[in-house]
């Protein structure tokens, strides 16, 4: 399939479309990150307050800091009602090398998303 062939299924409100291009810009590989300045310094201080309204920096010394400030985070707003969390896991977990497994003890892989 080409991406032009890809059909919308409807439209990003503005602030998560400046979200999106701001973390593609920050994520660049290592050979281009002074299109990445560049993009940093064309964008206005109200485009970028807009593209990371809600978003939060953590800044952890190590692995298991990280994990657990995530794991924080994720209680917090499974504690608020009607709120939902997600978190992608399956790439970091196989860059470490641990295993993939949810509390039942089936694997990841064969688990369909959104099923506990």
């Amino acid at each position: 399939m080409r991406r032009e062939d890809v059909v919308s299924l409807g439209e990003v409100a503005p602030n998560l479309a400046l979200r999106g291009k701001f973390v593609s810009e920050a994520l660049r590989p290592a050979e281009s990150t002074g299109e990445w300045i560049a993009f940093r310094g064309s964008m206005e201080a109200n485009a970028l307050e807009a593209a990371l309204q809600g978003v939060s920096l953590i800044e952890a010394r190590d692995e298991r800091e990280e994990a657990l400030a995530l794991a924080i985070a994720m209680r917090e707003v499974l504690e608020t009602p009607s709120s939902t969390v997600a978190l992608v896991i399956r790439i970091a977990t196989s860059r470490a090398g641990w295993a993939r497994t949810c509390s039942a003890g089936a694997s990841l892989p064969t688990i369909p998303p959104g099923n506990p």
